[in-house]
């Protein structure tokens, strides 16, 4: 579980902790404040169904480099 804090001016989950002033503050509205009760825990999500079908096989992926893969695509060059 992990928590993420909340900003109190306009709700915003988007804050940094600035460690010179000890305080948070939000990128959204810039607000600075303490942490405290704004701090909210996240839950894990359980909305996203999983797919749980074994009938399916799975081909094996081609290990190939980043320039074997430019070359197939563009061309080697020659002509």
């Amino acid at each position: 579980m992990t928590t993420r804090v909340i900003c109190p001016e306009c709700g915003s989950s988007n804050c940094y902790y600035r460690k010179t002033s000890d305080t948070w503050r939000c990128r959204r509205c810039k607000a600075e404040f303490q942490s405290g009760s704004t701090v909210v825990a996240d839950e894990p999500r359980t909305d996203t169904p999983t797919s749980q079908n074994d009938n399916v096989t799975q081909t094996p992926v081609e290990k190939t480099g980043f320039l074997s893969k430019l070359m197939a695509f563009f061309g080697n060059g020659k002509k």
